[in-house]
C-alpha cells in the first residue's frame, strides 16, 4: 500500500496508527505518543525530508551520523542553538517505507543509553519530557509541543477512527 501523506492529522493517524502501535508496544508506551511525535517532526507528513520527489520516509527526523550505514539525505533544517533558531544543513536517514522508519525509531531509542529515562517513563508524558531532557531535539520547547498534540480533541478523534477501522484479527478456536 503506497502511503500519501496530505498533511491532514487524520489521513496521517489513519495510515500510520498500526505501526506506531507496534512500535509503541516494543517501547513501553502509547502509541499517540509515537503519532504526535511523527506528526510534529513532519507536519502530519506533508514535510518530510525528501531528495526531489523521493521520500526519505523519515517520520522521526532521526540525523544520520557516523554509525548509520543506510541511505541519508541532507536538507536545510532549523536547530536552536543557545536560545537562537539557525539554519543549518543536517543529514538525516532514510528509509524505503514508514514501517522502516518506525522500526529505526524503536532500534535507536532502546540502544542508545541517553534515552534510558524516557524507556522507564510510566506514561506517555514522562516518557516526551525525558526525551526533551536527554536532547532528542533542540526546540526547547519540543515536549510541549508534542504533548499539545497529544493531548488535543483532534488527535483524540482521528486515534478513535483509526482504532475503529483497524482490521480486527479473527479468534481460532
Amino acid at each position: 500500500m503506497a502511503m500519501e501523506f496530505d498533511g491532514s492529522s487524520q489521513s496521517f493517524i489513519q495510515q500510520v496508527y498500526a505501526m506506531a502501535k507496534q512500535a509503541a508496544e516494543k517501547l513501553g508506551i502509547q502509541p499517540e505518543a509515537l503519532i504526535a511525535q511523527a506528526g510534529l517532526e513532519t507536519g502530519w507528513g506533508k514535510k518530510i525530508t525528501s531528495i526531489g520527489d523521493k521520500s526519505s520516509f523519515n517520520l522521526f527526523n532521526i540525523k544520520a551520523d557516523k554509525r548509520w550505514q543506510g541511505d541519508s539525505v541532507t536538507v536545510q533544517t532549523l536547530e536552536v542553538r543557545q536560545g537562537i533558531p539557525t539554519k543549518e544543513y543536517a543529514t538525516f536517514r532514510s528509509y524505503e517505507s514508514p514501517k522502516q522508519s518506525f522500526d529505526d525509531y524503536v532500534a535507536f531509542i532502546n540502544s542508545s543509553p541517553r534515552y534510558e529515562k524516557a524507556l522507564q517513563a510510566d506514561d506517555s508524558e514522562s516518557y516526551i519530557r525525558a526525551l526533551e531532557e536527554a536532547g532528542y531535539a533542540t526546540d526547547p520547547q519540543y515536549s510541549e509541543k508534542i504533548l499539545r498534540i497529544l493531548n488535543s480533541s483532534e488527535m483524540k478523534s482521528a486515534v478513535n477512527n483509526a482504532m475503529n477501522s483497524q482490521p480486527v484479527a479473527m479468534a481460532s478456536h
